[in-house]
């Protein structure tokens, strides 16, 4: 049997081991909730890069999609003449506008400069993206 010192020894360095498991767990509580937050800060600036990204994808489509319904009137129409100057102002497509001027140049030639301008709401803010365009067009 051991005596009382030995036993109170050893309750002693029970006493300071619970001290010890405690600092352990609040030290790994930490790194994990940095861990966490950097996951979180991460997280949220990739998916501001892809609202951008988004953003000037569709302001680029609706500046394309203007030149095609330009070149498609010029084509069945085949007088230039008629759309020379401004041809399209505000045209709404589905998450934008459009803006279109034909510019004549020569008698067969013309450019086309299309401004295609993607507005999104985040919150109370207002994103607008823009992409112009210009193309040299030839009979």
């Amino acid at each position: 049997m051991k005596s009382p010192s030995a036993i109170t020894r050893r309750l002693r360095k029970d006493r300071q081991r619970r001290g010890y498991a405690m600092a352990m767990v609040l030290g790994l509580l930490v790194i994990l909730s940095l861990m966490g937050s950097g996951v979180l800060a991460m997280s949220t600036s990739e998916g501001m890069l892809y609202t951008q990204s988004y953003l000037k994808r569709q302001a680029f489509y609706l500046a394309e999609a203007g030149n095609q319904r330009l070149i498609a009137n010029l084509v069945e129409c085949n007088d230039w003449n008629l759309f020379a100057g401004t041809v399209f102002t505000g045209e709404s497509l589905g998450p934008g506008t459009y803006n279109l001027t034909l510019t004549l140049t020569g008698p067969n030639t013309a450019i086309i400069e299309t401004t295609g301008v993607c507005s999104v709401f985040h919150g109370d803010e207002r994103r607008d993206r823009v992409c112009k365009l210009k193309v040299n067009i030839a009979r």
